[in-house]
C-alpha cells in the first residue's frame, strides 16, 4: 500500500503539473490571454477538484481503492486526449470541460493514494508517511515538468515551418514560442504578424503531443494499479 500510493501520487503530480505547465504557455503564447487571464482560465480545474474529492472516500467504500483509482486514471487520459485535439482558435469554451473531466479523475485519485501512504505506517512514523507524501508530490511535479516540456520543446523545433518565416528570424523561432514572439515585436509590420502565427500553429501542435503523451502515462499507471488490484 505504501509503494503503490506513492507511485500513484507520483504519476498524478507528475500529469498535473505537466498540464498546468503547458496549458498556461498556451493561454498566454497562442490565446494571447494575460497572466491574470490565464489562471483565472485554470480555474475549473480547481473548482472541480474542491467539488469532487470529498466524493473520493465514498466510492473507495462501494468499489475499493484500485477500481476508483484506475476509474480516475481514465478520466485523467480522457482529459489529456481531448485536449490533445486543441488547436490555436478552439473556443476556451471547449477547452473548460476538459479541465473538468481531468480535474475529476484527479479528484477520485490522491486522496485514496494519500490514505493508503498513511494508514500503511505506524501512528509513531505518520510523520515519515506525510513526508514521503509530500515528497512524491514535488517530484512527481518536478518530472511532469521536465518531461512533458522536454516533449513539447523538442515537438516545436519539429513542427515549425521555418520556411515561410523571414530569413533573419528564423533561428530564433526555432529556439521557443517565446523567443519568436520576442522577435516579432522587434520586426513588427506584416512579418511580425507572419512569425507569430507560424510560432503559434507549431506551439499548438507541440502542446497536442505532450497532452497524447500525458495520456499514455495516465493509462497505464491506471492499467498497472488495477492488475495490482486483481493480484493481491
Amino acid at each position: 500500500s505504501f509503494s503503490t500510493g506513492s507511485g500513484i501520487i507520483t504519476i498524478a503530480f507528475l500529469v498535473m503539473f505537466g498540464f498546468f505547465f503547458l496549458i498556461t504557455l498556451y493561454f498566454q503564447f497562442v490565446k494571447g490571454y494575460s497572466p491574470l487571464r490565464a489562471g483565472v482560465a485554470t480555474l475549473p480545474f480547481a473548482a472541480t477538484m474542491i467539488a469532487v474529492s470529498p466524493r473520493s472516500e465514498v466510492l473507495v467504500a462501494r468499489l475499493g481503492l484500485n477500481t476508483v483509482v484506475g476509474s480516475g486514471f481514465v478520466l485523467m487520459a480522457t482529459g489529456f486526449g481531448l485536449l490533445g485535439l486543441i488547436g490555436p482558435t478552439t473556443s476556451y469554451w471547449l477547452i473548460a470541460p476538459c479541465l473538468v473531466v481531468m480535474s475529476s479523475g484527479m479528484a477520485i485519485t490522491m486522496p485514496p493514494a494519500t490514505g493508503a501512504i498513511m494508514a500503511s505506517v505506524p501512528l509513531n512514523k505518520a510523520g515519515i508517511g506525510s513526508a514521503v507524501n509530500d515528497t512524491t508530490r514535488e517530484f512527481g511535479g518536478a518530472l511532469g515538468i521536465a518531461v512533458l516540456g522536454s516533449v513539447m520543446l523538442s515537438a516545436y523545433r519539429s513542427n515549425i515551418d521555418a520556411s515561410a518565416i523571414p530569413p533573419e528570424f528564423r533561428e530564433a523561432a526555432r529556439e521557443s514560442i517565446g523567443a519568436a514572439i520576442g522577435v516579432a515585436q522587434q520586426a513588427g509590420g506584416d512579418q511580425a504578424g507572419l512569425v507569430v502565427a507560424e510560432a503559434g500553429i507549431a506551439f499548438t501542435d507541440a502542446v497536442n503531443v505532450a497532452f497524447v503523451t500525458a495520456a499514455v502515462v495516465a493509462l497505464v499507471a491506471g492499467t498497472v494499479v488495477v492488475a495490482l488490484g486483481r493480484r493481491s
